[in-house]
């Protein structure tokens, strides 16, 4: 795995630790008083077991060389970013962080480590050997579909010409 990737662990293992953080949050304080408080405490721990989730399964993909785990890596890094955004404008401060005053800082983390993925060395990695990597403007599209799951790689250590004939 090429080391600057490391960087995007780090960031992942943060993220984790600040969902570990939120659920030790909701261990104490889940409030089913009122229907507004039941509302938004269910959807602090939604998005915390979603986000837990998608950080746990890219934490475990990461280093392998295949290109759903860097799709994978690029979603999960929109989708936390989506979170934070609907936390600080949308729902407000009752469901950010208590650690942090604005989680705002996150998104710019998650955009530099999307940065990380698209080097052209990381793309690289997670290309198939003996295939050429494509330009940048065919894996923008590659993270919401994946358009080669119609082209299987088969691998082939040996031709022999007279197998095929019979």
């Amino acid at each position: 795995m090429p080391y600057i990737l490391y960087i995007v662990e780090l960031t992942l293992a943060y993220n984790m630790a600040l969902n570990l953080y939120k659920f030790s949050q909701l261990g104490v304080g889940l409030d089913l008083d009122t229907p507004e408080r039941a509302v938004k405490s269910f959807y602090i721990l939604f998005t915390t077991i979603l986000s837990s989730e998608l950080t746990i399964r890219t934490m475990l993909k990461l280093s392998s060389a295949q290109r759903m785990s860097w799709q994978l890596a690029n979603r999960t890094m929109i989708i936390q970013s989506i979170l934070v955004l609907l936390n600080e404008f949308v729902f407000g401060r009752w469901s950010s962080n208590m650690l942090l005053q604005s989680e705002l800082p996150l998104i710019l983390l998650y955009l530099g480590c999307m940065v990380i993925l698209f080097l052209p060395h990381i793309r690289r990695y997670y290309t198939p050997p003996l295939v050429k990597s494509p330009p940048v403007r065919e894996w923008i599209p590659y993270i919401i579909y994946d358009f080669t799951a119609r082209e299987k790689y088969r691998y082939a250590f040996e031709y022999d010409e007279s197998k095929e004939k019979t």
